[in-house]
């Protein structure tokens, strides 16, 4: 007789259905300053102006037209109007606040990143990207 073995599901232990959404904690801003720490004070400064203008105002004005062009195709009615004020809840809290505190995150982190730089003419060790990082977010969630 043979024994079957048993396999191990692919997805075990992954979050699998809707996502949560994004926290401020998520924000990948540590990711655009290790890359701008690799360029000079004018490339740190220029990565986070180009960070800073996606994520406070291309991914935002996009995902604005999309749920308008969403709610166009609402139908009239209580149950329409009711879902549309749903779209504009969730697109704002969920998508929108996030995307544009990553915005203030980026240019922060990376300006910061391009002065220390020009003063010290030196790179910031993982320790204090990870601090400036930290600061960043912090002071990006005060600002919006």
């Amino acid at each position: 007789m043979e024994t079957i073995q048993k396999r191990e599901a692919w997805n075990k232990g992954r979050l699998v259905g809707q996502k949560p959404p994004l926290k401020p904690k998520d924000i990948w801003a540590s990711d655009t300053g290790a890359i701008a720490n690799k360029f000079g004070p004018k490339g740190a400064l220029i990565t986070g102006c180009v960070g800073f203008i996606a994520l406070y105002f291309v991914i935002p004005a996009l995902l604005h037209m999309w749920a308008e062009n969403t709610k166009a195709k609402l139908s009239a009615g209580p149950v329409g109007n009711a879902m549309r004020q749903v779209l504009d809840e969730v697109f704002i809290r969920r998508f929108i606040h996030p995307s544009e505190w990553a915005g203030i995150a980026v240019l922060l982190l990376c300006a910061v990143i391009a002065c220390w730089k020009a003063l010290t003419r030196t790179d910031l060790d993982n320790q204090g990207q990870r601090d400036m990082n930290s600061l960043a977010k912090l002071i990006a969630r005060f600002l919006d």
